[in-house]
């Protein structure tokens, strides 16, 4: 009888460290399911620096590049001696991520926006090529930015007076410059 007993206790024990295992491992899931719900694409784009990822742009374009920063919403792509600032809102899919991923927070290089950048390239004068929504490139230098769009100064020389072009930022797939 003894026997009989060890026996149903034993299966008793067994069902509920089973059942603990199970609930567990739920909670386990849940978590981590949680945690990726918080993860941005930036946060595993800045994850990747330095790796070589291939964006596919809302113009249906592809731009290749070394990822050399990651900004509050946009990337910057390095293509040997040209940088391509790309606004991750024209970004449609990445090719090369890994499923790392580093959050934001104590990054500072993480909070400049576009707005930010494309500002430095007004101050800069760099001559600067934009690739719009609709696939057209357009050459000129940043003249001014404002909080939605920018002015394109459109000429050969930056010393003679300019047509100029006001671009939607939401029309921008990326935005190229020399690293002379």
């Amino acid at each position: 009888m003894t026997s009989r007993w060890d026996d149903l206790f034993a299966d008793l024990e067994g069902q509920i460290a089973a059942h603990r295992r199970a609930e567990l491992e739920g909670e386990v899931a849940e978590r981590v399911r949680v945690e990726r719900a918080r993860i941005g694409l930036g946060d595993r784009l800045a994850a990747q620096l330095a790796s070589r990822v291939t964006l596919r742009t809302v113009d249906g374009g592809r731009v290749d590049g070394t990822l050399r920063d990651v900004g509050a919403d946009w990337v910057r792509l390095g293509q040997g001696r040209t940088t391509l600032l790309v606004p991750v809102g024209a970004v449609v899919t990445v090719a090369g991520l890994g499923p790392r991923s580093r959050p934001a927070e104590g990054d500072p290089g993480r909070r400049i926006t576009w707005v930010t950048v494309l500002r430095e390239l007004s101050r800069d004068r760099l001559p600067v090529r934009v690739c719009l929504t609709t696939g057209y490139v357009i050459e000129g230098r940043v003249d001014r930015v404002m909080s939605d769009h920018l002015d394109l100064a459109v000429g050969p020389d930056p010393r003679q007076p300019a047509v100029t072009e006001t671009v939607p930022f939401a029309a921008v797939c990326w935005v190229g410059a020399r690293e002379d």
